[in-house]
């Protein structure tokens, strides 16, 4: 017989068996059905006997041209005689009932079900496609649209209780002190998911409403939509941006399931037809967390000396923990020669004890900036010592190196498809604190060039993150120099510029959803006085390689070198100086 028939006729007789599994929803009885399947191999075993021998007759016959050799057997193949009757298998086809409310939703448009009619009657159906889940094992999310409460940055609404949220949707009253701006287009979700219809503090417009400049205005938008000027906070204490995420307790999501009618006489099992569709993966997040200045010196390396190398981040280890990419900018080297720390050195001429590299494994650094001005206080030989041992310990370094060329190459970092760059450069110097040729040190700011290298790496996907030691101002606002080289950069492509220099913290900017902040403040140093104590951790969101969101984090450094979070008046102290002297470029290009 011939081989090709023989091939289909395997082929054909495995797909009919599946298709018998499936339409007749007894897969998991094959087994014992093991002997009608076995007869229905035989029968069709015979028909196509029957059929191949007038083949093989044909074949003996020398008129006919073989074409054993040719891609296109079949087309050449002819027969004699009346075909045999070919069998027909009638097949039950699934039968689904939609939701009225969501008949025409875009998703369902372009859904298909192999071999299902949709029909009127729900309990007639094998499947229920809805908004409401049955018990978990009969229901399965077939489309899972996250959506989030965002609120203008400098708002510090941190959590919303959905029961609130809620009543601000529904209420019909004229009371608006709070205003929650939507989309048209999300309009039909949000009515699901609250389950009903938008009241009077609703406003439905692309544009942002008016009455978001004059009153307290929130925004609902899909998560895929998410802008880094809105900042998304949490809904009973759950965020998506936030490691401990738990998507299925997150009640601010519009669903569609498919549930099996478990009422049904005939059931049939239930079926993986579908992959789900979803706005929100966790795979694809990455947190980026930015500090300000560190050296560890002075009483902070008296303090480390007393009570040990985890000392500095004790109070931040919670927060620290959950974070993808730990960034510091250590503006001093770590030298086997550097005098001891007891009694307490007062001297400006920084260095730490290289056993002080525990402190940043501990915190688990990912990436440490060397722009700092005090990286050559003890001569090249300490910061080749510097060098080596953060590559001893696999911490990345960026923004300075062993020669000019090493210190302009940025610092590439690939996290959940996220590709973030590094790069920096110390503008004021000294100028015997920069890389050359032939000598060590941080990378002199040439802008021209430091933009070109952002462009490039913005159209390679790749998103840039700048970091400016610019000059020191120990006021909350930037001045006019700093406001221009900062946003030249933002210009370029960066996606986040931020200034380490700072040992008083500054205010922030957004240059076309890009993201900027003059000065951090300091992070582990021993300055405590008034706002000189005062900084911010800034963390920043990266989702399918996109920059999506930044939550600031409000220190107070305590011990000489200690910081811990600020509690609700520190940080309302704080911002209300930062933000009071922020947007500087929204008030000249409005």
């Amino acid at each position: 017989m011939n081989k090709l028939y023989l091939q289909n006729l395997s082929g054909t007789i495995k797909i009919l068996a599946i298709r018998y599994c499936i339409i007749s929803s007894r897969c998991a009885m094959v087994k014992k059905n093991s002997i009608l399947i076995t007869l229905t191999t035989f029968l069709f075993l015979f028909l196509f006997i029957i059929g191949c021998s007038v083949q093989d007759l044909n074949n003996n016959d020398p008129n006919i041209k073989s074409t054993q050799n040719s891609p296109y057997e079949t087309k050449e193949l002819s027969f004699t005689g009346t075909p045999e009757p070919s069998a027909i298998i009638e097949t039950e086809k699934i039968s689904i009932w939609i939701e009225k409310e969501i008949q025409n939703h875009s998703y369902l448009n372009i859904l298909k079900f192999p071999d299902s009619n949709v029909i009127d009657e729900k309990e007639e159906a094998n499947f229920w496609i809805e908004t409401q889940s049955i018990e978990q094992e009969d229901s399965k999310i077939i489309l899972e649209e996250i959506y989030i409460l965002s609120v203008p940055f400098i708002n510090q609404t941190k959590n919303v209780i959905f029961e609130d949220l809620e009543k601000i949707w529904s209420d019909t009253t004229q009371n608006h002190d709070t205003v929650l701006w939507i989309q048209p287009e999300a309009i039909d979700e949000l009515g699901t998911i609250f389950n009903s219809n938008p009241g009077n503090q609703v406003f439905s417009s692309v544009e942002r409403p008016e009455s978001c400049e004059i009153i307290n205005c929130w925004r609902l938008m899909n998560f895929s939509h998410s802008d880094p000027e809105w900042r998304i906070i949490t809904i009973d204490d759950q965020s998506p941006l936030t490691a401990n995420f738990d998507v299925s307790k997150y009640r601010l999501a519009y669903r569609i399931y498919l549930n099996l009618n478990t009422n049904y006489d005939n059931q049939i099992e239930f079926p993986l037809l579908i992959e789900p569709k979803r706005n929100y993966d966790q795979s694809l997040l990455t947190s980026v967390l930015m500090t300000g200045t560190t050296a560890l010196v002075r009483n902070t390396a008296y303090r480390i000396e007393q009570f040990g190398v985890e000392f500095p981040i004790r109070n931040l280890r919670e927060l620290i923990d959950t974070m993808d990419i730990i960034h510091v900018s250590n503006e001093v080297p770590f030298y086997s020669q550097c005098p001891p720390a007891v009694p307490v050195r007062k001297e400006m001429r920084f260095c730490s004890d290289p056993g002080y590299i525990e402190t940043l494994k501990i915190m688990g650094v990912d990436v440490v900036e060397l722009t700092g001005n005090h990286l050559l206080d003890w001569g090249p030989e300490a910061f080749f010592e510097t060098l080596s041992l953060y590559e001893e310990n696999g911490i990345k370094t960026y923004g300075g190196g062993r020669t000019h060329e090493d210190a302009e190459k940025p610092l590439v970092i690939e996290h959940n498809g996220n590709k973030i760059a590094f790069l920096g450069c110390n503008l004021p110097g000294p100028e015997n604190n920069w890389a050359s040729n032939d000598r060590p040190g941080s990378l002199p700011c040439d802008l021209d060039e430091l933009q070109n290298t952002i462009m490039e790496l913005s159209q390679q996907g790749i998103n840039p993150i700048f970091t400016f030691q610019h000059n020191e101002f120990n006021t909350f606002r930037a001045t006019q120099i700093m406001q221009e080289d900062f946003w030249k950069m933002a210009k370029a492509g960066a996606v986040i510029v931020s200034g380490s220099q700072a040992h008083f913290p500054q205010g922030i900017d957004f240059v076309n959803s890009s993201f900027i902040h003059y000065g951090l403040g300091n992070f582990l140093f021993d300055q405590m006085y008034t706002y000189w104590g005062m900084a911010t951790i800034d963390v920043h969101y990266f989702y399918n390689n996109q920059y999506i969101n930044t939550f600031q984090y409000p220190i107070i450094n305590e011990n000489f070198g200690q910081p811990r979070l600020m509690n609700e008046e520190e940080a309302e102290l704080l911002f209300e100086k930062i933000y009071g002297n922020s947007f500087y470029y929204q008030a000249e290009n409005p």
